[in-house]
C-alpha cells in the first residue's frame, strides 16, 4: 500500500461517516465548499529502516509506515428555535461533540472491520480541540480538530524497488518518478545457475 492509497482509504472512511458533508484535502486548488466541511491533511510519514524481505523469484520488501493525519471539522452548529416575538438565538457550537461522535464510529465494529480489511491501524492522538474562531464582530466559525496516527505496510518489488507485482503493469508516478527500464531491471538476480561437481583426488 502506497501513501497515496492510504490517503484514499482514510478519505473513504471519513466520507462513509460524514455522508452529508464535503470532504477535502487541505492545500488543494479548490473553492471552499459550504459547511459542513471536513478538511484532511497528511503532515508526515516515516518508514522502517530495515524492511521484512520475502520471496525468491520475486523479491518483496515490506516497510512498516507510520503517518500523521489531521482532521478539521467545520460546522454551522445546531440551529435553535426562536421564541415567539424574539430573534432566534445563535446556533450552538457542536463541532467537538460531532467530531467525538466520529471517534466512536472509528472504534466501532464497523470502523474496526474497515481497518482490518484494508490492513490499516488508525488511532486518535491527543485531545479533540475546539479551534473555533471569530470571523467578524458577530459571527463565529465553529471548528474542531483531531490528530490521528495511521500505520500501514508499503511494499517494494524488484531490484530497483519499482517493479510492479505479478499481473500488474508499470505506471510512472505523477511526479515523473521511475522508468520502464528500472521496473524491468533484474540485475543481481539468479534465475538459474549451473553447478559442476568435481571429486577431489585422493592423497596417495
Amino acid at each position: 500500500m502506497t501513501t497515496e492509497e492510504m490517503q484514499l482509504l482514510f478519505e473513504q472512511l471519513v466520507k462513509s461517516y460524514f455522508a452529508s458533508a464535503s470532504v477535502r484535502w487541505c492545500e488543494t486548488n479548490q473553492v471552499k465548499p459550504p459547511y459542513p466541511l471536513v478538511a484532511l491533511k497528511l503532515t508526515n510519514v516515516s518508514r522502517s529502516v530495515h524492511p521484512d524481505t520475502y520471496g525468491e523469484e520475486e523479491v518483496c520488501r515490506c516497510y512498516l509506515c507510520t503517518g500523521s493525519l489531521t482532521l478539521n471539522l467545520y460546522t454551522q452548529g445546531r440551529r435553535q428555535p426562536a421564541q415567539p416575538g424574539l430573534t432566534a438565538p445563535p446556533a450552538r457550537n457542536t463541532a467537538v461533540s460531532d467530531l467525538q461522535a466520529f471517534l466512536c464510529y472509528l472504534d466501532s465494529d464497523a470502523g474496526q472491520d474497515f481497518q482490518s480489511v484494508h490492513n490499516l491501524c488508525i488511532l486518535p492522538e491527543g485531545k479533540t480541540q475546539d479551534v473555533s474562531a471569530l470571523l467578524n464582530d458577530n459571527a463565529f466559525e465553529y471548528r474542531a480538530l483531531q490528530e490521528f496516527s495511521v500505520e500501514f505496510v508499503d511494499k517494494a518489488f524488484g531490484h530497483s524497488g519499482i517493479t510492479p507485482p505479478t499481473g500488474e503493469g508499470f505506471e510512472q508516478t505523477p511526479s515523473g518518478g521511475g522508468t520502464s527500464e528500472q521496473a524491468q531491471d533484474k540485475t543481481g538476480w539468479f534465475e538459474r545457475a549451473k553447478v559442476t561437481y568435481q571429486k577431489e583426488a585422493e592423497n596417495e
